[in-house]
């Protein structure tokens, strides 16, 4: 099962293909799935594409090949099952090794004895190593391969001093009830879909049709044209008119899932994760937004919160890491915060953890004073952790209610989100 679980990871993910060649040879597999191994390293010598197709060219079994794909969970523990599978064949050896000791140990003298025991040790040594990196054998690859997933959040001083949302990491985005944090990744979502990236919602409380209605605004913009007012209570609402509804379901064709736990049957975070997983795995997302952590773990005591907080960043953590994909985990401050003043990131709800393990955290700050209202400067955003450089930028932005959108401020003034939906607009 171990190879199966191997070479499978290999056929869908180069970093295990990557890992596994570092650490196993053809010895570590038998039968077919030696076989199987070998045609990956030629291909990979000659620098070739591995996955089914280039395989099935060497090996021929084709439903076999297709047999192990479907059989893989995750890719995450590559590392660990070519370590299992590495101990397994050496146990194996031992045992082999050991049973023509004890057949023949009458005929041995005790030097000869004591060779053969030492011999032991140094049947496979690879296994010791396996967590040590030798830059003699495994030398430096350069930062350029580590990521390779960069999505724009459409503000220009946040994207150059984050360098993107990247995929493999985790952002913490905290805010007050109506500060605007939701807002914010609205447009961020918006603009990934703009950009080409396959965005998946996980809402815990909002209705899915609010939230497509939010999205669809913050693109549609300020052109009332293109909407029609209805009234289902005493205000009205903006609707896309039905030729501007298939323009903006063209624009999203493939790039856009919601999911709302407060209207499914999955009860525990566990069962949340499997189906992320499985998501994620078939429709490779690029970046997964939940909206929001308090609400995903609802019914939950406050002596088990910190654990289970705990345990669902460590999952989100594991999750980006396994697939690539960027998390957004959207927060609320804890009750030391106070409006309108500058967020720190101790100040987020939850378990330290939480921030600890995040990559990126990023707070919207809702302007409550009246001078600068006036001024058009309605709220600050502001990048409280950086992963990978030392910018911590604050960022004035205007809330431009036409759209829904939160526009940063520099010199020239506001800076507009340009959305490329208008090109499947076609008049009725």
């Amino acid at each position: 099962m171990l190879e199966v679980q191997i070479l499978g990871a290999c056929l869908i993910n180069e970093q295990a293909l990557n890992t596994t060649l570092e650490l196993l040879t053809e010895k570590d597999f038998k039968g077919d799935n030696r076989e199987i191994f070998i045609a990956m390293k030629q291909l990979h010598k000659n620098h070739k594409k591995v996955d089914l197709v280039t395989v099935s060219n060497i090996y021929k079994d084709v439903i076999y090949l297709s047999e192990i794909t479907e059989n893989i969970v995750t890719t995450r523990n590559t590392k660990q099952h070519c370590i299992d599978l590495k101990e397994l064949n050496i146990k194996e050896r031992v045992s082999i090794y050991l049973q023509g000791i004890i057949t023949n140990i009458q005929d041995m003298d005790l030097q000869t004895l004591l060779g053969k025991i030492d011999t032991i040790n140094r049947l496979d040594d690879k296994i010791l190593e396996s967590e040590i990196r030798d830059l003699d054998t495994n030398p430096y690859k350069g930062t350029s391969i580590v990521r390779n997933k960069f999505i724009s959040t459409g503000m220009p001083t946040l994207d150059y001093a984050l360098d993107d949302l990247v995929g493999g990491y985790v952002t913490l985005i905290g805010g007050r009830n109506n500060g605007g944090k939701t807002t914010f990744c609205t447009q961020i979502m918006a603009n990934a879909i703009d950009k080409g990236f396959k965005v998946l919602i996980v809402n815990g409380e909002e209705k899915q049709e609010v939230t497509i209605n939010k999205i669809y605004t913050t693109v549609i913009g300020r052109k009332e044209e293109y909407y029609d007012l209805v009234r289902p209570n005493k205000r009205y609402k903006k609707e896309p008119k039905p030729n501007v509804l298939k323009a903006l379901q063209q624009w999203h064709r493939g790039k856009l899932k919601i999911f709302s736990k407060g209207e499914s049957k999955l009860k525990t975070t566990e069962q949340l994760f499997a189906m992320l997983r499985r998501e994620i795995k078939k429709s490779k997302q690029d970046l997964v937004v939940i909206d929001n952590l308090m609400s995903i773990l609802t019914n939950v005591s406050d002596s088990d919160k910190n654990g289970l907080q705990a345990d669902f960043m460590q999952q989100c953590s594991d999750l980006a890491k396994e697939y690539n994909v960027h998390i957004i985990l959207v927060l609320h401050p804890n009750k030391t915060y106070r409006k309108g003043e500058v967020m720190e990131s101790e100040q987020l709800s939850g378990t330290s953890d939480l921030s600890n393990k995040a990559d990126n955290i990023i707070t919207v700050i809702r302007e409550y004073n009246n001078e600068r209202i006036v001024q058009g400067l309605d709220g600050i955003i502001s990048v409280e952790k950086n992963r990978d450089f030392s910018n911590l930028p604050k960022v004035d932005v205007h809330f431009e209610e036409s759209t829904g959108l939160l526009l940063e401020i520099d010199e020239g003034g506001y800076v507009y989100y340009p959305f490329s939906w208008e090109r499947f607009l076609k008049e009725d």
